[in-house]
Parts: structure tokens; sequence; C-alpha cells
């Protein structure tokens, strides 16, 4: 029984892991916009921004399915 309880914390740990990750790529995807708003070097360019967030969303989606 603990066996499964420490499987299921493990789980929990991964995703909230992965939770953190996908915040921090919207911030920085938001970070982003703000500097193409105000004219300056983004990040990432439209084509890989676009990649980035196609992943995230996916990426959240299986999260809270």
């Amino acid at each position: 029984m603990k066996e499964k309880e420490v499987k299921l914390l493990d789980i929990n740990m991964f995703v909230s892991i992965v939770f953190i990750f996908t915040v921090i790529t919207s911030v920085l995807l938001t970070y982003n916009e703000k500097l193409i708003l105000l004219g300056e070097k983004p990040l990432f360019d439209k084509d890989n921004a676009r990649t980035i967030t196609t992943i995230n969303r996916f990426i959240l989606l299986i999260i809270f399915n």
C-alpha cells in the first residue's frame, strides 16, 4: 500500500514540476510580446513563439485532462 502512495506522490511531484515549467514559459512568452510592443528585440521570433505556445498549451491540456 505504501508503495502505491509513494508512486502517486512521485507522479504528483512530476506534474507539479511540469506545471511550474509551463507557467515560466507563459511568463517568457508574455515578456516576449511586451518587447515586441515596445519595439525592442524579442526573445523569440514569431515562428518560435508560436511553436513554443502550441507545445505549452498541449502540455497544459495533458496535465488538466
